[in-house]
């Protein structure tokens, strides 16, 4: 039963504006039915698309007829170019505390400055394993209030647009070992500066001149 209101919902907003114009109904809308594990299948295929291509060999592109592996290096390095995140699951621990993490030393221990809670997460981001960063946040679907790790702020002098004022990043922090402890991992304040021009020393020597 709610399948079928889902589907009248999107429907009747497919149609919203001019809904009876010519091949509207046949082409603005078209419900498909999928077997158990298909959205799984259609979304994985949907990432492979816009990540490296795996398991596409051989497939094109319904667009531009090229390669869906071609299509999908050039997708990535767009994205890359214009630091664009391609996707975002919901429901998963903040990326900001695991981008964090892994700016700390390799290999170097916080358990004695945190909890084996903390250093676990930071384990986890060290490696580059984001299954077990996951499971040492506290799993999928947890309130970032009740994650292991969070990314620590403090004001800053600039203000926005609006003159609001302006929060950067500055570490990591536990929530249950309370947010006052917070453990820096920004230590170098970059900004972008006019570059200083170069000034040639006067000289009396004449240059090279064009021949009589």
């Amino acid at each position: 039963r709610q399948r079928n209101q889902i589907i009248e919902i999107m429907r009747r907003y497919a149609l919203k504006e001019d809904g009876d114009e010519r091949g509207a109904a046949r082409n603005r809308f078209q419900a498909k039915h999928l077997n158990r594990g298909g959205a799984a299948g259609y979304i994985a295929k949907y990432i492979s698309k816009n990540i490296d291509g795996y398991a596409l060999d051989g497939q094109l592109d319904n667009d531009t007829g090229r390669p869906l592996k071609d299509t999908a290096a050039a997708v990535t390095a767009w994205a890359s170019t214009w630091r664009i995140p391609q996707f975002k699951t919901v429901g998963l621990p903040t990326m900001g505390a695991y981008r964090e993490l892994r700016k700390l030393p390799r290999g170097v221990s916080i358990a004695d400055e945190f909890d084996e809670r903390v250093e676990a997460a930071r384990a986890a981001a060290d490696s580059g394993d984001f299954a077990l960063y996951i499971s040492a946040q506290g799993g999928a679907n947890v309130p970032r209030d009740c994650q292991t790790v969070r990314v620590a702020r403090s004001p800053s002098d600039d203000v926005n647009e609006y003159e609001e004022e302006v929060e950067r990043v500055v570490g990591i922090y536990a929530p249950h070992l309370g947010a006052r402890h917070i453990h820096i991992t920004r230590t170098t304040d970059w900004r972008i500066v006019p570059k200083v021009p170069v000034v040639e020393p006067l000289t009396l020597k004449s240059g090279i001149a064009a021949p009589r």
